[in-house]
């Protein structure tokens, strides 16, 4: 199971977009929620009832000298106006630390080697084999099961793994 986190869009400082790797800058909805390690992590973004690919950045952005902790994700193939929805960001993989950058240009370059590790990582689910409304709604957004995981849950119930072929 990934971790996630729940929040809404908020607007940032477009720096993200500058760059051509536009951010949707998430302000967490629990604020007792444990916010995973400063880094970049390969994700899964929930807007609506459809997953898309990305990647996020927790962190204080110091190629930029920031001075607060953000999270921001850039969403693959993704151009619409979300500010104000609600998203859940499913953490995939860390892919490495947050680093200062010597310019914009160096930054852009690993941006875009972090974009390519984040299409290698595989999104996979476990979904309770008896649910059948969840996997339904898995599949009808492109999921397939991949394997059953006999006695996965503590009560003893059966499980399906479930991939997202992104």
């Amino acid at each position: 199971r990934h971790y996630s986190i729940r929040g809404i869009v908020v607007k940032g400082e477009g720096r993200g977009r500058h760059l051509k790797f536009p951010t949707a800058n998430i302000e967490v909805e629990n604020h007792d929620k444990l916010i995973p390690k400063l880094g970049v992590y390969a994700v899964a973004c929930k807007v609506g009832n459809t997953f898309y690919r990305g990647m996020a950045n927790i962190g204080y952005k110091p190629t930029f000298d920031g001075k607060s902790k953000t999270v921001e994700v850039h969403i693959f193939d993704f151009e619409s106006d979300i500010y104000g929805i609600k998203v859940d960001i499913l953490f995939l993989k860390r892919l490495r630390s947050e680093r200062k950058f010597m310019n914009e240009h160096e930054l852009i370059m690993q941006l875009n080697s972090d974009k390519i590790n984040s299409t290698r990582i595989k999104f996979d689910l476990e979904v309770r084999k008896e649910n059948q409304a969840a996997v339904s709604f898995y599949k009808k957004h492109d999921f397939k099961i991949v394997d059953e995981i006999k006695g996965y849950y503590q009560n003893g119930e059966d499980a399906l793994l479930m991939r997202k072929i992104l």
